[in-house]
């Protein structure tokens, strides 16, 4: 609501500029003007209140379209842009924020598919982690924090808040061993779902496992199945473990 009140408002400010008067004059509409330009109605009008100055191409051809010469047309756009500027301020997008582990990497020159790379962990799985979706096993956090020099107990702590943030802002999920589930249920109530037992999880790992890792769960004892769950994280890659999840409806 408050965004669409703001931009009519803006609109009203800037309505009887150059390029908005002549528009009204022809009854054209900013849906028809982007049509033609190949651009939304909303591009074409912050192009007309000033908020985005259209690239020269665009200039011209409205410029054609409306008889007006391109110098006046140009000296116009540029008016409003500077216009708007000065009123919202250079730029209308907030600065983007650099995470920790963010800047670890840029100082590091390493991107996140580089890391991937090196550290042999698939890129999927990598930005579970980096989400804050998941937390990295053992091995994995040691890896991370020996190749961007991080001690390993603050690695450890700045995963954690990442992975406590993502929870927080996704209600309709829930803890779930060293990541999250989403929280359904057959009535469509927000009960948590019957847990699986150790038994269940392991008709589903038959065939996706190889035989060693699969003879490996199988001749271990679980309490339960989130016990296997967090066995599991352990051994196998992130895309596997979610595949057994999204297999096992949790």
């Amino acid at each position: 609501m408050g965004k669409r009140r703001i931009m009519r408002d803006d609109h009203a400010v800037y309505k009887n500029n150059f390029w908005n008067q002549l528009r009204k004059e022809r009854g054209i509409t900013f849906k028809q003007i982007g049509d033609i330009l190949g651009r939304s109605s909303t591009m074409i009008r912050y192009y007309f209140m000033g908020k985005q100055m259209p690239p020269q191409e665009h200039i011209n051809m409205m410029c054609e379209g409306f008889n007006v010469d391109v110098e006046q047309g140009t000296a116009e756009f540029k008016k409003m842009h500077k216009e708007w500027k000065e009123t919202h301020g250079k730029s209308t997008t907030k600065p983007k924020t650099v995470t920790f582990w963010g800047q670890k990497l840029k100082e590091a020159k390493i991107s996140y598919k580089e890391l991937s790379e090196i550290i042999s962990v698939p890129y999927s799985t990598l930005k579970a982690y980096f989400s804050g979706f998941a937390l990295p096993n053992s091995n994995t956090l040691a890896n991370i924090c020996n190749l961007l020099d991080v001690d390993l107990t603050t690695g450890e702590s700045e995963f954690l808040k990442l992975h406590t943030a993502w929870g927080e802002s996704h209600p309709d999920y829930e803890k779930y061993g060293n990541t999250y589930r989403r929280i359904t249920s057959a009535t469509g109530n927000n009960h948590k779902p019957v847990e699986s037992s150790p038994s269940d999880y392991l008709e589903i790992l038959y065939g996706k496992l190889s035989c060693a890792d699969f003879r490996r769960i199988d001749s271990m004892t679980f309490a339960d199945g989130r016990e296997l769950l967090r066995t599991l994280y352990d051994m196998i890659d992130f895309d596997t473990f979610m595949l057994v999840m999204e297999s096992s409806n949790v």
